[in-house]
């Protein structure tokens, strides 16, 4: 097959009209350059695929990599409507179907609604929801074979609402071996979804959670559970923690075969008894763990060496709050003074500090001082020094979708500017 046609991992593709390669650099240098500067860069790459049919065939798998499959309406002044994201792209796969190859991550943010026989007035858009149906069964119903992410992601759609061969199809995706991370963001869904999963997953959850019965002709396997490293709650009510862990039954994930389980907590109220559960489930398994608290004023003291598997922590720290996380910690690392040998391995917790009403442009020079005035007390809290302890500022708003923290330094130090950054993407 002529080179051109081939892709650098090996595998053909439906061959274009062969055309002469005419730039000045050879075609395996341009592929390279793609491969390494240009592979992010998606107008570029939509650009390049319009110059020849040699570039379009190499530069489409990085196109199509990251599909999102949501809603795109026309402007009122617009004469002819404009498909939906969804539709124009269930056109696209039936006329290149091995484009879904190339797909690695697919978001779903606009779902139909199973709903009962319209009024006159209902029918239009009722009639809009069974095309988004078809357009979308017919995207799910394809073969996914380097799809690594699946994200449902639409606060206000409830898993209910929509039709059960919809819900089918998303089943059958979860039931793929393949996929390493999954997140769910709705307005409510079963935890049955999660026994769903296969794999070695992480998991991202938001919303409410209940206990329910299997919604699709797709039982799930209590023997081929998805091994969890990594678990995420964002918004998920105390109830539906607990639901998480199986306070009334089997819990719908195990943590039991996962050699280290990462935990991001997200913000918690000043007492959760779900989160409770939820840290003691993955307790022998635990090895990095995120959190914020709302309010430090009466917590409770946790034996950190008490977790066999914890190697780092990150606290995101409202600076008002700062001397209590201190002492909190201090009075939960002080177990390690009274034995001869910790049981767990923490070695580095960071302390990400933010300040609600404080202008991004003085947060880090403002959290810096702050820093260091906490470091003078150090006598005070004798348990801080069996870990290293980094502060990291931590802006209020994103660049880019990304949170960009400068490191503070090491507490033990006296707090320092190092000049390290760190970025963290923003949920």
């Amino acid at each position: 097959m002529h080179p051109i046609l081939r892709s650098r991992s090996g595998s053909t593709t439906t061959p274009a009209p062969i055309q002469t390669w005419t730039a000045r650099l050879p075609e395996d240098i341009v592929y390279q350059i793609i491969d390494d500067h240009l592979s992010f860069d998606l107008p570029t790459l939509k650009s390049l695929c319009l110059t020849s049919a040699a570039l379009g065939l190499h530069c489409r798998k990085f196109v199509f990599r990251s599909i999102e499959l949501g809603t795109l309406r026309a402007n009122s002044d617009e004469a002819k409507p404009k498909k939906s994201q969804t539709a124009r792209f269930a056109a696209l796969l039936k006329q290149s179907p091995e484009i879904a190859g190339f797909v690695h991550e697919l978001e779903i943010s606009a779902f139909p609604k199973q709903q009962d026989l319209p009024s006159f007035l209902e029918r239009l858009s009722f009639l809009d929801s069974i095309n988004e149906g078809k357009a979308l069964i017919s995207i799910l119903s394809r073969r996914f074979k380097s799809l690594r992410e699946v994200r449902l992601e639409n606060k206000s759609t409830k898993w209910d609402d929509i039709p059960l061969v919809v819900q089918y199809e998303i089943l059958r995706l979860f039931g793929n071996h393949r996929l390493q991370t999954v997140v769910i963001a709705l307005r409510s869904f079963p935890t049955v979804l999660l026994e769903h999963l296969r794999g070695n997953l992480q998991i991202a959850l938001c919303g409410e959670l209940y206990k329910g019965s299997c919604l699709s002709p797709l039982g799930p396997d209590p023997g081929a559970r998805a091994t969890i490293t990594g678990l995420k709650i964002c918004h998920v009510p105390d109830r539906s923690m607990l639901t998480l862990v199986g306070s009334d039954g089997p819990p719908p994930v195990d943590f039991s075969g996962s050699k280290g389980v990462s935990l991001f907590l997200g913000r918690l109220p000043a007492f959760s008894v779900g989160c409770h559960r939820l840290v003691q489930a993955c307790r022998q398994e635990l090895e990095f763990l995120n959190f914020d608290v709302d309010l430090w004023d009466y917590a409770v003291p946790v034996d950190l060496w008490s977790f066999p598997s914890l190697e780092g922590m990150n606290i995101s720290v409202e600076t008002a709050s700062l001397d209590l996380v201190l002492e909190w910690l201090s009075k939960s690392l002080e177990a390690v003074n009274t034995n001869e040998s910790k049981a767990g391995g923490l070695s580095q917790i960071a302390l990400s500090i933010y300040t609600h009403d404080l202008p991004d442009d003085d947060t880090a020079e403002t959290h810096q001082r702050m820093w260091a005035e906490a470091s003078k007390k150090q006598d005070q809290w004798p348990g801080l020094n069996s870990v290293e302890i980094r502060g990291f500022s931590q802006p209020v708003n994103p660049e880019n979708g990304i949170l960009y923290l400068t490191c503070l330094g090491s507490y033990k130090d006296g707090g320092h500017v190092d000049g390290e950054d760190d970025e963290h993407h923003h949920h």
